[in-house]
């Protein structure tokens, strides 16, 4: 139930699931809240590994549209940037 609820995105969901859960069984209450936590901050952490992935692959692609301007060789765009031809090809478009 935990990972349905985590994976569909429903925070508020899962935080009023967490609470209830809490308040049921309050002889574990700060386990299931330390628990709650750390399900947080993996999200967070995770969240921000995958902004940081995007802001990588947005500079990459300006970096490669500069250099096609500037006349370099497309294969030596993908080689430099480290970009799959696929992500060159959809920039040209």
């Amino acid at each position: 139930m935990f990972n349905y609820m985590m994976h569909t995105g429903d925070a508020e969901c899962f935080n009023k699931f967490i609470r209830q859960v809490a308040m049921r069984i309050p002889q574990h209450k700060e386990k299931i809240m330390t628990i709650a936590e750390r399900l947080r901050q993996e999200g967070h952490r995770n969240g921000l590994q995958q902004g940081k992935q995007e802001g990588q692959r947005l500079a990459a692609l300006r970096i490669a549209r500069a250099m096609l301007t500037d006349g370099f060789d497309r294969d030596i765009v993908l080689r430099v940037t480290g970009l799959a031809p696929a992500n060159l090809a959809s920039e040209s478009h």
